[in-house]
């Protein structure tokens, strides 16, 4: 699923966005310092009000999710893993936000469908086309966290782990 080259390439594409908006600060910064040496008391409040929305607008809309999605590939190529046999239930429709990235809802069960107890909920990431599980299939799901990091489809003699 991940690969260090997607982090390179999540790098990389972070970096030219930092660039990109570093651009209109740095025309801002200067416009602000222009209007300060020239004692435009009205022109640099409205700059430094404009360049303050200019940096939180690019950092929520822009930097932020990127770094967050990073950090969650970090995690998940890194991180700790957990590997368990279940079986797949069902996917929802609608995505959530875990810790800032987006993910889509999955129900797999660790034993008997018909036990509430051992249905476990895990996150695919939204980024990802979910694979066509149907509804039994056992899985080996590698996870760090909540998030499924690898996948890969359960052996003959592989037991569900609930």
């Amino acid at each position: 699923m991940y690969s260090t080259g997607d982090i390179a390439d999540l790098k990389s594409q972070k970096t030219r966005c930092i660039l990109a908006w570093l651009v209109p600060e740095a025309l801002l910064i200067g416009l602000v310092i222009f209007s300060f040496v020239r004692r435009i008391q009205w022109l640099t409040a409205s700059l430094f009000a404009l360049l303050g929305c200019v940096i939180l607008f690019s950092l929520s809309f822009y930097v932020l999710p990127l770094a967050r999605y990073q950090k969650h590939l970090e995690r998940a190529l890194f991180g700790r893993q957990r590997r368990s046999v279940l079986a797949f239930q069902s996917a929802e429709d609608k995505t959530v936000i875990r810790e800032g990235v987006v993910f889509v809802p999955v129900r797999m069960t660790a034993g008997s469908p018909q036990e509430p107890m051992d249905d476990r909920q895990l996150y695919w990431d939204a980024n990802l086309p979910l694979p066509a599980w149907q509804a039994g299939d056992r899985l080996v799901i590698h996870s760090h966290e909540k998030a499924i990091t690898r996948w890969e489809p359960a052996g003959v003699n592989e037991a569900l782990d609930g």
